[in-house]
């Protein structure tokens, strides 16, 4: 992974600021084909930036305190996005990160007018919007099912990644847990664990979510294929970009082509594309909670199993998936 800092145009209205502090400090996070970009909420002067530090350089244009606070924030905003860091990360998680050390900022920069440190007010006009959703992209199960009884014994890396997007999409985890999970996970015919995303940066589990997900018959005849020819691991797990590549690979063969509408969160813009390319291995978790959102309506149970804060954004979507449901409800009035 790595963890780029780097200045952008800033708003409208910092662009005529007297202290020269016209660029906002932006964040980006890549590993493999992932490439996630964040602005903050810190406005600088980019003339005396050092790229290199990243942050302030010494000079006499600004109190050692100023250099030291702006220098300290990027760092630390560094850190918490480097400890918190997962492969099943998106852009939504950076940003909601950056956003919380921002409004920490914004309670020390309502101190300093407080306390005469500062006059400079201009800060309170920065917003950031808020993060869109788009309606969850997930398979149908007889769509799964194609994906499961492809003959891919002559590829084995592909049939190898097949068969973990297939096991993610019957337990609902993430794939940075997936690649954690032992046999250790697996007990009286239950998987249980502690979704890494719920666990303190400290690596402290005290207070985490534990997720305990039966096994239908599919699931224990993944686990089966695979038991002890990898350690205690419940899969050769291989490299994590050529698994989201794969999967691309396995839908094609298996002739997923419908086409789905998949929200583009840079431009905001709803894309129709067909669904091999949308698909990726965060897919398999919304193929697990989207079809159960068709059969169950309860999302306290699913939540038990899949580690969501049911009042969350990104849970809340699910409650969308169906044109089934509306017409279920609306047949309550007839």
């Amino acid at each position: 992974m790595k963890i780029s800092v780097f200045l952008a145009t800033a708003p409208k209205a910092a662009k005529k600021a007297t202290d020269g502090k016209t660029r906002q400090v932006c964040f980006r996070v890549r590993e493999g084909d992932a490439d996630m970009r964040v602005r903050s909420g810190l406005l600088v002067d980019p003339s005396l930036w050092d790229s290199s530090i990243p942050g302030y350089r010494r000079t006499a244009r600004l109190s050692k305190e100023e250099v030291e606070t702006v220098n300290r924030q990027v760092s630390d905003i560094t850190r918490l996005i480097h400890d918190g860091y997962t492969p099943d990360r998106d852009a939504s998680w950076l940003r909601a990160l950056v956003e919380s050390v921002f409004r920490h900022i914004r309670a020390f920069l309502n101190w300093t007018l407080k306390q005469g440190i500062t006059t400079n007010e201009r800060w309170k006009g920065f917003t950031v919007s808020n993060e869109v959703y788009g309606t969850p992209v997930y398979l149908t199960l007889e769509e799964r099912d194609r994906l499961l009884a492809l003959d891919l014994r002559v590829f084995s890396r592909l049939e190898r990644h097949r068969d973990m997007f297939i096991f993610q999409s019957l337990v609902g985890c993430r794939v940075g847990d997936l690649y954690r999970l032992t046999s250790d996970n697996i007990r009286d015919g239950f998987l249980e664990y502690c979704p890494r995303k719920t666990i303190g940066r400290d690596g402290n589990v005290y207070g985490a979510v534990t997720c305990r997900v039966p096994l239908n018959d599919k699931a224990l005849a993944l686990l089966a294929k695979y038991d002890g020819k990898c350690g205690k691991a419940l899969f050769p797990c291989l490299n994590k970009i050529l698994y989201g590549e794969d999967i691309k690979v396995v839908a094609i063969i298996a002739g997923l082509d419908r086409m789905v509408s998949v929200l583009d969160k840079k431009t905001a813009e709803v894309r129709e594309l067909p669904l091999f390319m949308a698909v990726t291995t965060h897919t398999a978790r919304k193929t697990f909670i989207a079809n159960l959102y068709l059969r169950v309506k309860n999302p306290n149970l699913i939540a038990s199993m899949t580690g969501h804060a049911t009042n969350s954004k990104a849970f809340r979507r699910y409650r969308a998936i169906s044109e089934q449901l509306k017409r279920e409800l609306t047949a309550q009035m007839d």
